[in-house]
């Protein structure tokens, strides 16, 4: 008999954690393989271009098959596959073994964003924002918890060791969310739910993946920058990546209880306006500390976007293919994350790593202006929103 958990929000913390830490590891590592196998930047690119491709693939995929055959099916499948993969790489020295482990464990990964907010949303009917706001920073503190352990062993022990004993905890996890079944819990979705014109959506959608083309190539390439502009050592660079999502521990806490009392878009909005001279100023030659606390700040807001993102999302579907609207966009999310660092890579290779960066504040200015005429047009009255009542 399958638990009936009364507060899935902790199982589910801990798993978000998990899937992050692998959804960034391998970024992590790439100045280690980049090495290892003589790639150039453009080749490191694409590297991390096929791994989160997969996980595009894959997103509308699982999203879709945890709407008809149960989310924590679809979770738990997700983690033994994720574990199985990063496993085994302890045991491969051959690139193309090491690309065929990497892809099933994108698989594995690609299940979990799809799939678990609309858990969230469905179990939880007031202080949403709060709730999205403590899901999205357990995933930060797995990926800051893992840099900063990764940086005191990496010089101990191989990086395919450290990989292997992190997969193993992703056994156990596969377990507890097999076992678990949230769907027998009391429903908390309204009789009434908001439903969004498709242009709305269309334009939403537009502006978070050109949010994302920006900040990806921005986190991707942080190691990099840290050992090949400032010349500092790969222990370091996995400290000063892991100040990004540590900002993003804050970041998300105070984003989720500003989503209870403002509206998420004019909270989006305002995130990218603060990270876009803070990226900027990245790209000089600025005293360490000023580059930290800079990092710190992009921190906050690359991974406070999540939890009013989560909610206005929330808002735009019904219940019954949450799993599919979030799953098409954690696709279009990822699939433009698979090509961030190719193109970043790419500008790189020709101009430097300092020009790629002020690259990526083409697309968050975009972005900034899309998520803006969305907000300003709902409140002049120019975007209707539908209510549709359910049967």
């Amino acid at each position: 008999m399958k638990k009936r958990p009364r507060h899935p929000l902790f199982l589910i913390s801990i798993g978000h954690g998990y899937n992050d830490i692998f959804w960034l590891f391998l970024p992590l590592i790439l100045p280690l393989l980049k090495k290892e196998f003589e790639l150039t930047y453009t080749q490191s690119g694409l590297l991390l271009t096929f791994y989160t491709f997969i996980i595009a693939i894959f997103s509308f995929i699982t999203g879709h098959l945890g709407d008809k055959y149960g989310k924590e099916k679809i979770i738990s499948l997700g983690f033994f596959l994720t574990s199985a993969g990063f496993t085994l790489l302890v045991g491969f020295n051959s690139f193309a073994f090491i690309l065929i482990l990497l892809g099933i464990a994108a698989v594995g990964v690609s299940t979990f964003h799809s799939l678990a907010p609309p858990l969230l949303n469905q179990r939880y009917r007031y202080k949403k924002g709060i709730i999205f706001g403590i899901f999205e920073a357990a995933g930060s503190a797995g990926i800051v918890l893992m840099m900063y352990l990764f940086g005191l062993v990496i010089n101990l022990i191989e990086w395919r060791v450290i990989s292997f004993l992190i997969a193993l905890f992703g056994i156990p996890l596969a377990y507890f969310f097999y076992r678990t079944d949230y769907s027998d819990l009391p429903s908390t979705v309204e009789k009434s739910k908001i439903k969004y014109p498709p242009f709305i959506l269309t334009t939403f959608f537009t502006a978070r993946t050109l949010r994302t083309l920006g900040m990806i190539g921005v986190v991707s390439f942080v190691p990099l920058f840290i050992v090949d502009t400032l010349n500092l050592s790969i222990q370091t660079a996995s400290y000063f990546s892991g100040l990004i999502f540590a900002g993003g521990v804050i970041g998300s806490l105070i984003t989720g209880w500003l989503s209870d009392k403002n509206h998420p878009l004019s909270i989006i909005a305002a995130l990218l306006l603060i990270v876009l001279p803070a990226i900027l100023f990245i790209t000089f030659s600025l005293p360490l500390l000023l580059t930290v606390l800079l990092l710190f700040l992009v921190g906050i807001c690359h991974i406070g976007f999540f939890p009013p993102q989560n909610i206005w999302l929330s808002q735009a579907s019904q219940h019954t293919i949450q799993g599919k609207i979030f799953g098409i966009g954690m696709s279009l999310d990822t699939m433009v994350t698979a090509i961030a660092p190719a193109v970043f890579g790419f500008l790189a290779d020709r101009w430097g790593l300092r020009v790629s960066f002020r690259w990526t504040l083409l697309p968050l200015i975009i972005a900034a202006f899309l998520f803006l005429t969305l907000r300003l047009k709902g409140l002049s009255g120019n975007l209707r929103l539908k209510r549709i009542e359910k049967v």
